[in-house]
């Protein structure tokens, strides 16, 4: 599973919120790749500066878009196997 591109400030969170974006991806898609696409947009938000009350101002754009890209790499990372 690719990781967004992101400067790693504080990795604290970044488990419980990819297990959060794991959780809600499994729900809508039931799909545990698509699953933890999710997870991981969800950790990239949160290792990008200190604490978590950052991660309340991102909005879905930011979040979809972030989701978009990834699938995009894990599609050429799958035919490129």
């Amino acid at each position: 599973i690719p990781t967004f591109p992101t400067a790693a400030v504080d990795p604290t969170g970044a488990g419980d919120a990819f297990c959060g974006g794991f959780l809600v991806g499994m729900a809508q898609t039931g799909d545990a790749r698509q699953a933890a696409l999710y997870g991981a947009v969800s950790a990239s938000f949160i290792i990008k500066d200190f604490g978590v009350l950052h991660a309340l101002r991102v909005d879905a754009a930011q979040a979809h878009s972030r989701l978009q890209q990834l699938q995009m790499r894990l599609a050429r990372q799958d035919s490129n196997a």
